[in-house]
């Protein structure tokens, strides 16, 4: 349904400020972080047999290599530079606001954030879970799990993500 997001939730603390729900900031510093982002994917892909007949022949082949190839590599790892500031943890910064979504904040304090979501969309199901803990104000971990269901299919994708603060200035780190 919205699997793209789960790419972009690498963003540092992005779940500060989360929908409707009051959510505690964290308490860490600001400046340049580096984030460490570990990423698998397995299932089957949601897509309804109105879906696919919108693509042609050639995208549907090259959508299915493509996800049987990213299955087939196991569990991703990149390292990526983000910066943190103030507006960042006040904010959310990258998170469509969804009717067909209702988010749940279970836990919110300067430590920890946990949040569930379930979205609902022709006739497909996604459930997500953040859980972001700040284990100093210079060190942050972070688990993120989606299931997807839709046309007798599932698609899981899970995420662990790792963070240190690096430095007080950004450069031109965004």
């Amino acid at each position: 349904m919205r699997a793209a997001k789960f790419v972009g939730l690498t963003v540092l603390l992005s779940a500060a400020v989360y929908g409707a729900d009051k959510v505690t900031p964290m308490n860490v510093k600001t400046g340049l972080w580096e984030v460490t982002y570990s990423s698998s994917a397995k299932g089957d892909l949601p897509l309804d047999s109105d879906e696919l007949k919108k693509l042609s022949p050639e995208q549907r082949a090259s959508l299915e290599q493509m996800w049987k190839a990213q299955q087939s590599k196991g569990a991703q790892t990149e390292m990526r530079k983000r910066c943190l500031t103030e507006k960042s943890l006040k904010e959310d910064p990258f998170m469509e606001k969804s009717p067909n979504c209702t988010r749940t904040v279970v836990t919110s304090s300067s430590s920890e954030i946990y949040v569930r979501e379930q979205c609902s969309l022709n006739g497909k199901q996604e459930n997500t879970s953040y859980d972001i803990r700040a284990l100093t104000p210079e060190s942050v971990k972070g688990t993120i799990r989606m299931e997807d269901t839709g046309n007798n299919k599932t698609m899981n994708l899970s995420g662990d993500f790792t963070a240190h603060w690096i430095a007080p200035i950004c450069g031109n780190v965004e």
